[in-house]
Formats: C-alpha cells, sequence, structure tokens
C-alpha cells in the first residue's frame, strides 16, 4: 500500500526584539503532512497478521474427518450386516440400526433379508417322452440370523441365486415332470406345483434361505 505524502512549505513571519534594532525576521519553516492513507497504513499495520493455513495441516484435517466418518456404518430395515476384519468374516450378524467398525481394518458387507421373487423357465422331459416348458416363479429369503454363514460360504444374493435357487429350481422341474405323462402335467397341474415346491423348499432349507 502506498502512502501518499504532500510537502508544504510556507513562511512564518517571527518578529523579535534585538539590542541594535527592531528588524522583522522571517523564519521559514517545512512541515510534513501526512495523508488519509498514510494513517490507514499504518492502522493496517498494527493488527496482527492471520497466518495461512499449511497444506499438510488441511490434508490431516481431512483425513481425521474421513476416519471419523468411515467408523461408522448404518445398517437398514430389511437388511443384515456381515462385518469382515481384513476380509476375514468375524461370526455374528449386525442388526438395522448404527454401528461402529474400525476404518481401513474392517468392512461391512450389507445382504438383504428381505424377500426377494426368483423367476425361471425350465424345460423338462415328462414321462412319454415331451418336452415340456414350465415357467416357475420363487419367492425366497435369506434367513437374518444366517446372513453371515450364506455370506461366508455362498456370497451375497446374486451368487446365491446363480449357485443355489437356480440349480435346485430346474432339478425339481425335472425330477416332478419325469413322473408324469404330458396330458397329466395339464390335468394335475396343482398337484405337480405342489411337489415342486416341496422339493425347493426341502433343499433350499439347508442353505439357510426360506420360501
Amino acid at each position: 500500500m502506498n502512502c501518499v505524502l504532500d510537502w508544504m512549505r510556507f513562511d512564518i513571519p517571527w518578529r523579535r526584539r534585538t539590542a541594535g534594532a527592531g528588524a522583522a525576521v522571517t523564519v521559514s519553516a517545512t512541515l510534513l503532512s501526512v495523508t488519509v492513507a498514510g494513517n490507514i497504513m499504518k492502522m493496517l499495520e498494527a493488527v496482527p497478521r492471520l497466518r495461512k493455513p499449511r497444506v499438510l495441516e488441511i490434508a490431516i484435517a481431512v483425513l481425521i474427518i474421513v476416519l471419523v466418518w468411515s467408523a461408522f456404518v448404518t445398517v437398514g430395515p430389511g437388511e443384515r450386516g456381515v462385518l469382515m476384519t481384513f476380509g476375514a468374516v468375524r461370526n455374528g450378524v449386525l442388526a438395522p440400526g448404527l454401528h461402529m467398525k474400525i476404518p481401513l481394518m474392517q468392512t461391512v458387507k450389507l445382504m438383504n433379508v428381505q424377500i426377494q421373487k426368483s423367476e425361471t423357465s425350465e424345460t423338462a422331459a415328462s414321462r412319454d417322452l415331451q418336452n415340456v416348458t414350465t415357467k416357475v416363479a420363487v419367492n425366497w429369503s435369506i434367513t437374518p440370523g444366517d446372513a453371515e454363514w450364506v455370506y461366508q460360504r455362498l456370497g451375497d444374493e446374486t451368487q446365491l441365486t446363480d449357485k443355489v435357487i437356480a440349480p435346485i429350481v430346474s432339478n425339481a422341474v425335472k425330477a416332478v415332470a419325469a413322473r408324469y405323462d404330458a396330458e397329466q402335467l395339464v390335468e394335475k397341474r396343482d398337484v405337480v406345483r405342489d411337489q415342486i415346491q416341496q422339493q425347493i423348499v426341502a433343499a433350499l432349507v439347508h442353505y439357510k434361505v426360506q420360501v
């Protein structure tokens, strides 16, 4: 900030009496005038300057915030949490609510324990060697208390469907269809449906899945 100074010169007549004569003597005086800009500069210099924040301090603060935020996990309604430490599944499941975990060391896999629907079309041979196409819809859900067991051995919901549910449904349709002729499969549709369902339920119970 530039300080503007005005130099002003003026003459002040000053009379004094001397012993020899009453001569008038003019004394020249020079005054320095400080402008308003100069006064503002001095005031600003008197205010302590704020220290600029350092990049390292900002980075540390952001890291602390991230770590604190990642120490909490929320398990929603219809979910169960599977807690893992360095990838190893721990026993037990996390119920709906807010839970704490160790940042960077522990992670939580959320498992859906609500009722889900899987549909598939299966072609099976009847007892009289006729190809019969059947569309099967299965409503299933993971047993909430066994979510940790399911994830550790089978994986998440998608893997469970591909590895377990779809093959079991296919086997059940083929096994029941082979007991009847093609015409009987139509006539005894309700009986066939119940038998397929019983086989599916009996097979899935071993995988902690409810139908």
